[in-house]
């Protein structure tokens, strides 16, 4: 044989008929999937079960198996790991600053769940958290509600404002609280920080919310929802606070056993004003002295520029009747005056006695804006007394919680 002789080329191999077929399946299948990934992230639950069971299918039909449990993959994707709570108490001797500590405060006392508490208002929950929660791993924030006017951020806000408003001590002793129910009304009465505001008018914000609010059922359903949060938030505040310096462990208890006394004494008050028939008329009599002593007030005025006036035109003839008008005027007066102390200090006896406590965290000034402010509110709707002792319960609770969450011993967990 001539080995110069050139062989003829061997023939290309050519796939069968039917790979070639599953080549073209599969790229068109590839394809597909590329193009339908964008559409896939805008349906909804069963569009998304409806398209993978149809993508199985396909694949499934044309021997592609091995690829049916990878787009399934691809298109079922794993759940993201839970939210790790981090809250707590540093432990003696340890500092906070800086450290990610991760606890909770005292087991909270339960209420028992309101029976109108869906008739109440519109509460934004989503069905699992609807149902009774198992038991979370440890260090990890159960799922709570959230309500849609009183956001989750009124809480946080609030938490930090009482915070701030605690002034500790160095080596020892009790801490003041500077907190006042005037001051906390101009900040979240008019301001209204965390709250859905439904519209910009700042006068009809605050009538839609003090309408959605306070009413006995919704008072009590805010409280189920947010109690707890507000003892971790102001755990929070105190040991991580964003700005300023962090409180240690004795600090945040004396905080807790500060505002528990507080929110006792504000129960008291408010349990008071409650139990009084006759608020109205009560209020009505110190009305009616004070706007007797703003008029003789208003008289006496006068009758001091036109005596001043007399003397300096030598109009001696009148005289004499203006200084005697004046006198009169001037006894009247402090009549008036005292008749309006008089109606004030029964009010404020009244309302401490009918409250069975000392009450003495909060003055006198803040004892009579609370009733006026209630009595206001039972001119606009006929529950207003009821929602008044329904507030009181809840802070009687509140202190017992934030007094548990004085006095119970805390741990401090570092996470990586």
């Amino acid at each position: 044989m001539d080995s110069d002789a050139k062989l003829p080329p061997l023939p290309e191999p050519r796939p069968g008929q039917t790979n070639r077929r599953k080549l073209i399946i599969v790229a068109a299948l590839a394809l597909m999937l590329l193009a339908g990934l964008t559409f896939w992230l805008t349906r909804d639950e069963e569009g998304k079960k409806d398209l993978t069971a149809k993508a199985e299918g396909a694949m499934q039909s044309a021997g592609l198996d091995p690829l049916v449990s990878t787009a399934r993959d691809l298109l079922t994707p794993s759940p993201p790991p839970p939210p790790t709570h981090s809250v707590g108490i540093a432990a003696p001797g340890v500092p906070a600053d800086g450290t990610l500590i991760q606890g909770s405060v005292a087991a909270p006392m339960e209420l028992p769940v309101p029976a109108n508490e869906q008739e109440a208002g519109a509460l934004t929950a989503t069905p699992d958290t609807l149902a009774e929660p198992s038991a979370p791993p440890p260090g990890v924030m159960p799922q709570q509600r959230e309500d849609s006017v009183i956001l989750p951020d009124f809480v946080h806000n609030l938490a930090n404002w009482l915070v701030a408003r605690y002034r500790p001590v160095q080596q020892g002793g009790k801490g003041q609280i500077n907190a006042s129910i005037q001051a906390a009304n101009m900040r979240y009465g008019v301001n209204m920080h965390g709250m859905d505001r439904q519209g910009r008018d700042p006068a009809g914000a605050r009538a839609y919310i003090l309408h959605y609010v306070f009413n006995p059922a919704m008072l009590e359903a805010l409280y189920g929802i947010y109690a707890d949060r507000l003892i971790d938030e102001v755990a929070r505040a105190a040991l991580a606070p964003d700005q300023g310096r962090a409180l240690n462990e004795a600090q945040l208890d004396d905080l807790y056993k500060a505002y528990a006394a507080f929110f006792a004494d504000l129960a008291a008050v408010t349990a008071g004003i409650a139990a009084m028939p006759d608020l109205k008329e009560r209020i009505e009599t110190m009305h009616r002295a004070s706007l007797r002593a703003v008029n003789l007030h208003r008289q006496l005025t006068e009758n001091v520029f036109a005596l001043d006036e007399a003397r300096e035109n030598k109009d001696d003839a009148s005289i004499p009747g203006i200084e005697a008008r004046i006198e009169n005027l001037n006894g009247r007066y402090r009549s008036s005056l005292q008749e309006q102390n008089n109606a004030r200090a029964a009010l404020i006896a009244a309302i401490r006695n009918n409250g069975h406590g000392l009450t003495r965290r909060l003055d006198d000034d803040s004892v009579i804006f609370l009733a006026r402010w209630t009595e206001r509110r039972m001119d606009r709707q006929a529950d207003a007394l009821d929602a008044v002792r329904m507030a009181s319960t809840l802070l009687t609770d509140l202190s017992q919680r934030f007094e548990k969450a004085g006095s119970a011993p805390q741990k401090l967990t570092e996470t990586q």
